[in-house]
């Protein structure tokens, strides 16, 4: 029989932290995570995660310049929270989501298809296309995490810096919630059993309240300053993403781990874009 997590932390919560990043704080050390029970938790450790990359990557170049004998300019400061924002998502989550990212590149890039294409995906050597793909969207991300810090660092005051901020928050949070709507949508393939809990987890009533906490992000973003538009387009993109990679893993057999680590972080890219 499974452990429930000690305390009152729910152990959907601490399944999520163990699947999600190094940290399972709450998780017993003699239990299984289960899948199903940490997906409705995708979203909250993705908020969590985006505030532990946010705080640190903010705040450290500030500081940093403070002790420098000539002021900073703000793109320098930016660039260092990019990157500091992208080394802590790197650290926390043991590159995990990186790497099928990478994989994923690969076997959709040469092209194969049926079983050349699921031996590609396994395949845990990096070649070119993995490494374009890896490439486009770490180099995106950074672009557009620094800058969302450089508008940050602008800012008139503390609350439209806290404000401006939200993204870099949301992000992760987006993210993860993509690759459980990519579960929902998507089929288990039969070689995979992580693909196959992903699915069983992904119910309706989870994809109701993921979907709806979708709008509600994008109206709370509108009520903030973020153009209609620009809140339409990221709804747009990231269906189009989703449909893209539900469409695949249909023609190549089903979902497997790395389809949802590709959702993860296109996902993350996608919404620091269109929140700009």
């Amino acid at each position: 029989m499974r452990r429930v997590a000690p305390g009152p932390v729910p152990a959907g919560l601490a399944d999520a932290f163990a699947f999600l990043s190094r940290f399972a704080p709450f998780a017993a050390r003699n239990r299984v995570p289960g899948l199903e029970e940490a997906l409705p938790w995708f979203g909250p450790v993705g908020l969590g995660l985006g505030l532990c990359w946010t705080f640190p990557a903010l705040a450290l170049p500030p500081l940093l310049a403070a002790g420098a004998e000539s002021a900073a300019p703000h793109w320098a400061l930016a660039l260092l929270s990019g990157w500091l924002w992208i080394f802590l998502s790197v650290w926390t989550t043991l590159g995990l989501h990186w790497d099928g990212l990478a994989d994923m590149g690969d076997a959709e890039g040469s092209r194969a298809s049926g079983e050349r294409f699921r031996q590609i995906l396994r395949d845990s050597r990096l070649g070119a296309f993995g490494a374009l793909r890896l490439f486009l969207v770490l180099a995106g991300q950074w672009c557009a995490v620094s800058w969302h810090a450089g508008l940050v660092f602008e800012a008139p005051d503390a609350a439209r810096a806290v404000a401006l901020a939200l993204p870099l928050v949301a992000a992760p949070a987006w993210g993860r919630g993509a690759s459980l709507l990519l579960a929902h949508a998507g089929t288990a393939s039969g070689a995979s059993a992580l693909g196959a809990r992903a699915c069983g987890g992904a119910g309706p009533r989870v994809l109701a309240a993921y979907r709806a906490a979708g709008l509600a992000a994008c109206a709370g973003l509108v009520l903030l300053g973020l153009p209609l538009w620009r809140a339409a387009l990221l709804l747009a993109a990231q269906a189009l993403l989703l449909r893209r990679l539900a469409a695949l893993a249909r023609r190549e057999g089903g979902l497997s781990g790395d389809f949802f680590g590709a959702a993860i972080e296109e996902g993350t890219l996608c919404f620091l874009l269109f929140t700009l």
